[in-house]
């Protein structure tokens, strides 16, 4: 199988994506001070500002050759990101130190898992490869539902995984701040 010459990462493809991300973090970082938003909340703003700047931009930059190849790139980095969590974890210790959760977490996803396949697939019918890469984004991620649309060959579910995940994170992640907050103050 050959790749196309368009998708190949070069040098320059790789420090355009490389230098466009750190401007979303250092934007990011800079409207989370201006905000007054607590530490740590810097990465959902970054996060949000990617659909913003997309929309703005629509047109004006062809992404598919300033970026071209980024989603090699990208994938690979998602294998070293996941090789180092997984690398680190000990699952004797996990299951030892917190079986109780893992069974509660196992039957909260099974449910969910019969509750998006009965509604999503079967009353809505909708396709099962938007649904379940939906359900990884909200559940996992952006970089997990990425990762299975991509390796079940569901390249039209790869972007929106992405997407959706984002604005999931650049969403939950202030409003799970506040709620910390409030629990703390609370208690």
């Amino acid at each position: 199988v050959t790749v196309p010459t368009a998708a190949v990462p070069t040098a320059r493809t790789a420090a355009c994506a490389l230098a466009t991300a750190l401007v979303f973090l250092e934007c990011g970082k800079l409207l989370a001070g201006v905000l007054g938003l607590p530490a740590g909340t810097s990465l959902g703003v970054s996060s949000a500002l990617v659909p913003f700047a997309l929309a703005t931009t629509r047109g004006a930059v062809d992404a598919s050759r300033a970026f071209a190849g980024s989603d090699a790139v990208g994938g690979a980095l998602m294998l070293v990101f996941f090789a180092a969590l997984g690398a680190s974890a000990d699952p004797r210790v996990a299951i030892k130190a917190g079986g109780p959760a893992c069974v509660f977490i196992a039957v909260q996803l099974a449910t969910h898992l019969a509750f998006i396949l009965c509604v999503g697939v079967g009353a809505m019918k909708l396709p099962a490869w938007a649904v379940l890469t939906a359900s990884n984004a909200c559940v996992g991620g952006p970089a997990t539902a990425a990762a299975m649309a991509s390796a079940r060959g569901w390249t039209a579910g790869v972007q929106p995984a992405i997407v959706v995940g984002t604005i999931g994170y650049a969403v939950g992640t202030p409003i799970g701040c506040l709620v910390g907050q409030a629990l703390a103050a609370w208690f």
